[in-house]
This record gives C-alpha cells, structure tokens and sequence, in this order.
C-alpha cells in the first residue's frame, strides 16, 4: 500500500489533461503524417502500385507516376484497366506472382510491360504480399521503375565491349593493362604469337618478370614515371621471349586516371621490332648494291651473280618462298621451280627487260609454295654493271601483296555489293550534302544520281515529321553514333511512301564524325501486309467479324468507359440451334455459307457503336453499349430471334434454323469481361435446357450450379487420391433354394464430414471428366479382390457383380485391365459378372460385339442390366453373348398392382428363358413382389426386401449368420 500524497487529486488531473494533450497531438501527426504520404504517394517520381492478380488482376492503387510510365492519361484510367493488359505475358505473370506469394516479397525483378500505345517497355519491380491477421492475401503492393534505357545501355556496353575485345583478340600488336602495382590484368592473343607466353601464363605477374635482368630497374623507373607523372611513354626495350631469346619491342603505355585524379592501373601496346632492328642492321652493314635495292623493296633482297648464278638474299625472301636456309648454290633453281607455270614465260620477259635498260623493272607474278598455298609477289630488279657497262649482277627486291590484293579484290566486291544491293544508300559528307548515292536509291526515291549528289536529304522530305522528330534523329546520332526508325519520305513523283532508315556517322581516328551513311529499304508493301496480318489477327476469317480476342478488347474497353461514364453494357450470347445436323446432312460448305449469312443478319439489327463477333463454331457474342434496362435488352434480343426464323438462301437450300441466347447485363451479372461472358454462356445453355429457340436473363443461381459442379469435380479429384470412396455389396438371391449366390458392388462416396454423397450425384460427373476410369477401375479391383477373400471363407459359390459405365466399356484396355486384375486378386474370371445397360452396347453394335466375345472368351460372365428401358432388339440380342439380363425396377415398382407391368415383366422372362438367360429382377421391397416374381419362375432377385447395399465387413457378417450349422 502506498503512502497517500497530499495533492493526489490535482496530480490526478494534471495527469488526465496531459494524456488529452498527448492523444490530441497524435491525432494531429497522423493526420499530418497521411496527408504527407497522400502528397508523397501523389509526387513520388516513381510508380506505386496495389494489385490484385484474381483472374485477369486489377490496380486497387495506382499513382500518377506510374500512369505517365505506362502511358495513361491519369491513375484512374489506368486502375480501369486489366493487369493482364499491361503485363499480357501469362506465363510471366504467373511467375511474379508466385515469386511475391511464396517468399513475401521480391526487389529488383525486372518485367516487360506493355505501355497503352502498345510499345514494350522493361521496369523493375519491387513488391511485397500483404495479408490479414489469418494469413489470407489481401493485395500485393510495390512500386515501379523504368529500366528501358539502362538495358539498352547495358546492352550497348555489352556490344562496345564485345566489339573492343574482337578487335583486341585480333590486333597484330600485343595489348596490355596493368594493375597499379604493375601486375598484368589483361594480354590479348599477340603476345603468344611475339613473345611465346599464352595469356594464363602473363595474368597476375609483374611486368618486369618478363624483362631482361640488366633492364628491370629502367622499366621501374618508366612505371614511377607513369604513376607519379601521370604521364604517356613511348620507347623501344628489351623483353625475354619464353625460349630465353631477347625481342626488341615499341612500348607505349599511358595511365587509367579516375574520376578523383587516381591512377589505377595502365593500358598500353607493345609492337614487336625485332625484324625492323635487324633490317636496320643489315642496312647499316649491307653493301652498296644492296642498300640500292633495300631503298627500291624495303623487304626481301637479293642479289643474282651473273657469272656463276649464285643467289644470296635476306631471311625475308627464304619466308616469302618458304624455303629454308640452304647452299646458296641451289637456292636460285628452287626458287624458279615455285613460279606458277602460267608465269613462267611472262617473268622471263621483264627480266631480259631489265638487261636491256638501266631502269628497275617492276612486275608482279604468282608462285606455288612448298606449303601448298598460291602467293602473289612483286618483283623490282635491276643490273649493276661494271666501270665497262658489263653487268656483273642482278638486285632486287620482293614483296608478297597477296593480302593487298585480297583487300583490293574486297573493295571491287563492296563496290558492286554497293550498287547491286537493293536496299538504298546514300553518302552525305559531315554537314549532310549527299557525295554517293546507289542504284537501288534511284529505284526507290526516282531521283537521278546526278540530281541527288550535291544536294541534301531534305529532297526527299514529305513533310509529315515535325521539327522535334528531326531534333531526336541528330541528337541521337551524336550521342550514340547511330539512328534507326521508320521515317515517310516523298519519291521526285510526289508520292509519299514509308521506309526504313538507318543512318550510321562514320568517324576518323580523331573521333570526328567525316561522313553520314544512311541504308533504307522501302517497306509500302510490309506495312499493306502487316494491316492484313493484323486484321486476320483480330477478325474471324470465315465471317470477318471480330474474333475472341478483338472482341474481348472492345469488352474490356467498354467496361472501363462504362465505370467511368456511369452507364451499363449488355452482352448477348447466341448459339445455333442443331447446327451440326445441317453440317452432317449437308456438308461443312453449306454450313459455313449459313455462317456468314447469320453474321451479316445479326450485324444489321447492330448499330455502328455495338459489336457483334464470332467465337468459333455457330456461337456468336453481341455487346451492345449504353445499356442497362433490362426490358430494352429482351425486346432487342426478341427482334434478333425473330430475324433468326426468316429463312436463309444457301446455294439452293432454304434454311430453316433457330438460335438460343443468354444475356447478361453491366454491372449487375458480373464487373469484368470474363465474368459476363461465362455467366451469359451459362444463360445461353438454360435457354437450350428449357427447349431452344429461347432467350435466358443471366440469374445468380445458374452460377451457383455450375460452381457446385465444379467444386464437386474437384472434391472428386481429391477424393480419388485420398481413397475416400468405399464399395458397397446388396446381396442376390437364388428364389428357387433362398441362398445368396451372389452380390453386386456398388460405389459409395463418403467425404470427410462423414456426408455420404449420392452416387445419382457424383457418377455423371466422373462419366463427363473421364473420372470414371480410374475409379471404375478401382471398384473392379476392389470387388474381384474381396469375392476372392468370400471365396477363401468358403463361400466359393459367390458371385460378384460389377457395372461398366458407357466411357468405361469403350476404353480400349477394358479387357487387358479386366484380365490383369484377375491374375492380380486370383479370382476365378466365371466368378465375375460385368453388368452393361442396353445403350451403351448400342452404340455402336459391332464393336461392342467384339469387345463382349473377348471378355466372354476370358471366362468373365456378361448380364444386359436396365432391361426394358433401352431400345435393343431380339435380333441383337441373339448376337449379344450375355448370360443375364436384369429387369429394370421400375417395372417390378408396380407388378404387383399394374396388369400392364406385370404383363411385360412376364413377357420378359419367358423371352429369357427361351434365350437360356438368367433373370435378375432388381428392386423388389413387397412379399407381394416377390411371390410374383416366384410364380413366374424369376431366377434371382435383389432389393430392399431382403438386403440394402452394406459394407464389406457388414456383409460378410450377413453371409456367416447364413452359413448352415455344422
């Protein structure tokens, strides 16, 4: 207990009025606080979303950032709009937001959107999945930016860099960066071939490993220099190749500075020198006939003594000819015998040329080297004479210029490439007058060559860009080097016609932009196909109306101007009554014929603003805009039936034919496309239901229908693996001794909450799915298996029946499957009866025929279950190998009291004993049934009367209750 204060109650208020004070200033920051992030939300240069992605998605939140980013006038518009139409890829759209699902949240996840004028556009998102205090996701929010240039960016360094290392890899000089410490960071491919290192072998080494001992502190004195100094070197030094030999080489180098003034590392080329040297040597040491010859050749000499043909040349000459250093004693008889043979006589001419003038005689020749290939050299000769005018020798000099003429060949072939192509070039200088135009340029534009050159680009101007596309154009060829786009240009004609340019600034080695090189072709006809690509795209090519998807883009367009204007929409779904019977009788041209005569019926009652499409087959779709009064919508929907039941000339019938219709209305049947589209589908097939040529408003429970259906479809999915499904045994009995002779299994389905769903419920839905094969062929397995365990009791005269569903008796494997599950449980295949109703074995006689003889011939036992109810005849029924047949209940419900039914139960067995069948009358509850039924000398009976379906474990307790006292 504390001690009492004596000013506790001025405390106390004093106390109160400040905690008023502090919630008043709370509430006061918060709402300062949400006006601030409303005004943040509102300015923020980047977009900010909310989204939910439930069907086609929906922004719950958007920001005018995010608006101007995708191309929409205002945040609304954009809010307005599906998900799916701004990021359209469906696939992309499932992984982003099974990202966001499964980790809470992603940064930095890069997506291609579609803008609103349709041009892609890459933004990076970061979001994060926002859920109730359950853990139920409520929406995902995030936020948005435009990364488009920085790709295009990133891509542009990616092919610069690309570019750099092609050139790089393949420049005859070695290229080299270093890192501030001197260790090598880079070597492109020359250094191998110069200084016989491969490029792992130089990375990570210092650069004075490779230097001749005597000259390492020279080299460290260039790199203090380059790194206090800041400064280029230039020079010749010494480097150890791998094998030890000493290569002179041309070494520049200048430091990588950045953006704070720091050197980090050097880039620079060495030229190997070591041949330049030693020409340099021997031409300071050569005789004066030599040094005459190095001044007219400058690679290859040789001199030719004329008074006993000995040849001696330079190293350059045995490369040239690929011989090797021999007796020169040879060397000129070798040489001579590498002269093409089609040279041999022409070679000859200009050397007795040169002995009869005292000029050097230039001439060019082929040779055949030893290695195979075919040179081109250049030859320059001429004689020394003596102090008499004798000549005494012959010099010269030779040069390969194969790779001269390859790349003069070259020239000749871009040229004609340049005139031959069929895109058109022009060649402007820098300041944009036309030097060169081609061919292909007068073709298109129908200028002269000689009116174009001299003038500028601008002759060809239509007049449809503005200023600022121009602006763009040159901004972009200075800064990037390049432009390309779709430009109209005007041919001399005055006709205007759109092609595609690409302008490329070609540059000099100072980086100056020399000439402008602009390549076009005309893509008029491209455009007239891309129009009628796009029109095939979106309109149905048999009616030409919309398509699906042209048509779902005017629904999600009129549904978002609908939000915006307060007005409705009405959508009708029209499906041809027995279409297919006018295709089988008359053919699918007719059919088609009939299809576009409906089209251009249902367009004319259309005004201009609604749209009528077809979806595919005889279903069309109409929307009709501005409407929401439901007795508007019916009497149009009345005047379309109406104008259905006029006949139609096709070819030379006259049609006849009927159309149902749903209709649904906007907002009230659903608030997207997708919704109003499957609930007036839903209301079109109600309208079939309730006897066609009828007309159904869209009501909530058709929905509900057809979402039971669809849960139950799946719940059966489930249940299939969970093995929710059970079968149950009604017993058979023998009238003529009382004993079960046999059972009949029948599925049952009990869900988890212990609701037993009614097999009338869920069997129709297995049949349509395809459901029903693997459940009928568990039931099979089930019941073979557990007449085998009966069996094993010692109840081996028990029978067990199984019923096949139509899908199930025209599977193909139904008999491999029967046969497998025999061998399987061990079951005696005569100890098996498989029960079908009359519809399914006429469905298709011939083969049901087949398909019985190859279960018959098995052992297995047939019965023809439901009989009475179908439509088999006598006839059939001879051919049918069945060993039962089973009277429908609905004729034993009233034998006792109808004369009529017990009249035709009657008939029915006394046709079936003359047949040797067995009879089988299902569904007796009444003694009075039963001693009817024993007075006609029925075989065997089944119903409530003596047993209801039970379990396996119940009817196994049944059959020991019965079993005879020992």
């Amino acid at each position: 207990m504390r001690p009492a204060c004596p000013n506790e109650s001025d405390h106390c208020r004093d106390l109160a009025s400040a905690q008023r004070r502090i919630a008043m200033l709370e509430d006061k920051l918060a709402q300062a606080a949400g006006d601030a992030y409303r005004g943040l939300f509102e300015n923020l240069g980047v977009g900010v979303f909310r989204l939910t992605m439930a069907g086609q998605g929906r922004f719950l939140q958007a920001n005018p950032a995010l608006a101007a980013l995708l191309g929409y006038d205002s945040a609304e518009e954009l809010m307005s709009t599906p998900v799916s139409q701004v990021y359209p890829d469906q696939r992309e759209r499932a992984f982003f937001a099974r990202q966001v699902l499964q980790n809470g949240f992603v940064a930095d996840f890069e997506l291609p959107l579609c803008r609103k004028d349709g041009r892609t556009i890459w933004a990076e998102a970061s979001a994060a999945a926002q859920r109730d205090a359950e853990g139920r996701l409520l929406w995902i929010d995030g936020i948005l930016t435009d990364v488009s240039q920085r790709r295009q960016a990133a891509e542009a360094l990616r092919q610069s860099e690309q570019r750099f290392r092609g050139l790089s890899e393949n420049a005859p000089d070695i290229i080299y960066t270093l890192s501030p410490d001197g260790r090598f960071t880079y070597v492109n491919r020359a250094w191998r071939r110069i200084l016989g290192h491969a490029a792992e072998e130089v990375l990570g080494r210092y650069f004075i490993e490779f230097a001749p001992p005597d000259s390492v502190d020279d080299y460290r004195r260039l790199f203090k220099a380059v790194r206090d100094g800041k400064k280029t070197l230039y020079g010749a030094h010494p480097m150890l190749h791998k094998n030890g030999e000493v290569r002179h080489l041309a070494m520049s180098g200048a430091p990588n500075i950045d953006d704070m003034g720091r050197v980090t590392g050097m880039v620079g080329m060495l030229k190997d020198m070591s041949s330049q040297i030693q020409a340099e040597r021997a031409l300071r040491h050569s005789e004066a006939s030599l040094a005459r010859a190095q001044k007219l050749a400058g690679l290859g000499n040789w001199e030719l003594k004329l008074s006993n043909s000995r040849l001696s040349c330079s190293d350059e000459v045995f490369n040239i000819y690929d011989l090797p250093r021999r007796d020169p004693a040879s060397l000129f008889g070798e040489i001579v015998s590498c002269m093409h043979d089609d040279d041999i006589d022409y070679v000859t001419r200009c050397f007795e040329k040169a002995f009869l003038q005292d000029e050097a005689v230039s001439f060019e020749h082929r040779i055949k080297r030893h290695d195979g290939q075919e040179r081109v050299l250049r030859q320059v000769a001429s004689v020394l004479r003596d102090d008499r005018g004798e000549p005494i020798s012959m010099i010269g000099a030779v040069q390969d210029i194969t790779g001269i003429r390859a790349s003069e060949e070259q020239m000749r072939l871009l040229a004609r490439v340049f005139e031959n192509t069929v895109e058109g070039i022009i060649v402007t200088d820098a300041d944009g007058v036309i030097e060169m135009v081609n061919a292909a340029f007068c073709a298109i534009t129908g200028f002269d060559a000689a009116e174009a050159v001299g003038a500028r680009p601008s002759i060809l101007s239509s007049g449809r860009h503005d200023a600022e596309f121009y602006q763009r154009m040159w901004r972009s060829l200075a800064d990037q080097g390049h432009w390309q786009g779709e430009v109209w240009n005007r041919r001399k004609n005055g006709e205007a016609y759109p092609e595609w340019l690409t302008i490329t600034a070609i540059k000099d080695k100072s980086d100056r932009t020399t000439h402008l090189v602009g390549v076009f072709h005309d893509i008029t006809e491209a455009k007239r196909n891309e129009e009628r690509i796009t029109h095939q795209a979106y309109h149905d090519a048999l009616t030409g109306l919309p398509n699906r998807q042209l048509f779902n883009d005017r629904l999600a367009m009129a549904i978002a101007q609908a939000h915006r204007g307060g007005h409705g929409l009405a959508l009708l779904f029209l499906d041809l009554d027995n279409f297919k019977n006018i295709n089988d009788s008359l053919g699918h041209a007719v059919g088609d014929m009939l299809l576009q005569a409906v089209a251009q019926r249902l367009t004319r009652w259309l005004r201009e603003e609604d749209t009528v499409a077809r979806l595919g087959g005889d279903e069309f779709v109409m929307l009709i805009q501005g409407a929401s009064d439901p007795d508007y919508i019916m009497q149009v929907a009345r005047r379309i039936l109406d104008s259905m039941s006029q006949p139609f000339a096709v070819g030379p019938h006259e049609l006849y034919v009927t159309a149902s219709i749903g209709v649904t209305i906007h907002p009230h049947d659903g608030h997207d496309a997708q919704t109003l589209v499957a609930n007036a589908d839903l209301a079109m097939f109600r309208a079939k239901d309730e006897g066609r040529n009828n007309i159904k408003l869209f009501t909530p429970a058709m929905n509900a229908k057809v979402m039971r259906r669809m849960e139950l479809e799946a719940n059966l999915r489930k249940a299939l693996e969970r093995e929710e499904f059970e079968v149950f045994y009604q017993p058979k009995v023998e009238l003529r001794s009382d004993k079960v002779v046999g059972v009949e299994a029948l599925v049952r389905w009990r869900r988890p909450d212990s609701v037993v769903v009614s097999p009338d419920e869920f069997i129709p839905i297995c049949e349509e799915t395809g459901l029903i094969l693997p459940l009928g062929k568990w039931v099979l397995e089930q019941a073979c298996s557990r007449a085998k365990y009966w069996h094993d009791m010692g109840f081996d005269g028990l029978n067990v029946s199984v019923n096949l569903s139509p899908r199930q008796f025209q599977d193909n494997h139904l008999v491999d499957h029967v046969g497998e599950i025999l061998a399987q449980t061990g079951l005696a295949p005569h100890c098996l009866e498989l029960e079908i109703t009359e519809g399914v074995v006429m469905h298709s006689v011939d083969e049901a025929i087949e398909t019985m003889n190859r279960l018959s011939s098995m052992g297995v036992r047939l019965s023809l279950d439901d009989f009475g109810r179908g439509y088999s005849s006598l006839y059939y029924l001879k051919r049918f190998p069945m060993s039962s047949l089973k009277i429908d209940r609905s004729f034993v419900a009233d034998i006792a009291t109808d004369p009529d039914d017990a009249s035709i139960v009657n008939t029915i067995i006394s046709m079936s004993r003359s047949l040797n069948l067995q009879v089988v009358a299902e569904g007796v509850e009444t003694k009075e049934q039963l001693d009817f039924l024993r007075s006609k000398r029925c075989d065997q009976m089944q119903g409530y009367y003596f047993s209801r379906p039970l379990p396996a474990r119940e009817l196994t307790e049944l059959l020991e209750g019965l079993r005879p006292a020992v």
